[in-house]
């Protein structure tokens, strides 16, 4: 599968793709690209990819990537095995450095002048994009009494992103302080302002705002959450979380049309998809 705008800000790369490790690759220490793998690397390495086995030239089989997270070069045999081409191998090695297990997601991110290459838990891949160490901080800022609060800033991937708590606010009253995933659930009072307390979140998420020409921090974008469901949408399994995007994301054709996305593309943005091996 390839990269979308998430998983392009959260490796900092240019392109990049992704599967599923299947136990007999694992068992057999090589994976055969498909799809975009194929295309990704063949665009990279061009026409220096060795044809035939590796024992019959293993120096031309031998290709070079930068090993996710460390950055250390590593050395993978690359070939294709038949002279017509009909599947490029990839071989894997524990010894060599990379050798992922079953069930493990495995990528490849082209960064700068590198390919990268790397495997991930499935679980931590899909937890990728999860939380906001400085949620806390904006939260607070939208329910300030003070009528003009700072603008709250956040960083990911190295980039920095502007939040207006005034738009929170507008969210809020938008929503008549009310979970616009599950009106009925229960609200404490919030302190500073006496009104039910729900939070803002930021439905496509800050990170993929390198991919959008709109700024992401607008009314279309924000949604008034329970702190229950708001924290359930970073953090819950996958069959949870899937209902919540889906529902949040019916009758939202302002949000649509501006930002030029679907259920599927929303579905991305929480690695919400099924992987393909």
């Amino acid at each position: 599968m390839r990269f979308g705008p998430l998983q392009k800000a959260l490796f900092g790369a240019s392109d990049g793709t992704y599967s599923a490790v299947t136990d007999r690759e694992h068992y057999d220490s090589q994976i055969t690209l498909t799809g975009n793998e194929v295309e990704l690397a063949e665009k990279y390495f061009g026409n220096t990819i060795h044809i035939g086995r590796v024992s019959d030239n293993p120096a031309a089989a031998a290709k070079e990537f930068r090993l996710y997270p460390t950055g250390e070069r590593i050395s993978l045999n690359l070939v294709y095995p038949k002279e017509d081409k009909p599947e490029l191998r990839l071989y894997i090695s524990a010894t060599a450095g990379f050798k992922p297990e079953g069930g493990q997601v495995w990528f490849l991110a082209r960064k700068g002048g590198d390919l990268w290459i790397g495997g991930l838990d499935g679980n931590h891949w899909k937890s990728l994009a999860a939380g906001d160490p400085r949620d806390t901080d904006y939260q607070e800022a939208i329910h300030s009494t003070n009528p003009s609060p700072e603008i709250r800033e956040v960083e990911v991937s190295g980039r920095t992103y502007a939040r207006n708590p005034a738009l929170g606010r507008e969210c809020l009253k938008r929503a008549r302080y009310q979970c616009e995933f599950d009106a009925g659930i229960g609200l404490f009072t919030a302190r500073a302002t006496g009104l039910p307390y729900v939070e803002v979140h930021h439905f496509i998420p800050l990170a993929c705002q390198g991919y959008f020409d709109e700024s992401l921090d607008c009314l279309e974008n924000l949604i008034a959450l329970s702190p229950h469901w708001h924290r359930a949408i970073h953090y819950a399994s996958i069959t949870e979380t899937i209902p919540v995007v889906e529902r949040l994301f019916v009758g939202r054709s302002e949000l649509a049309a501006k930002f030029d996305v679907t259920l599927e593309d929303m579905l991305r943005f929480y690695q919400c998809e099924a992987i393909d091996q």
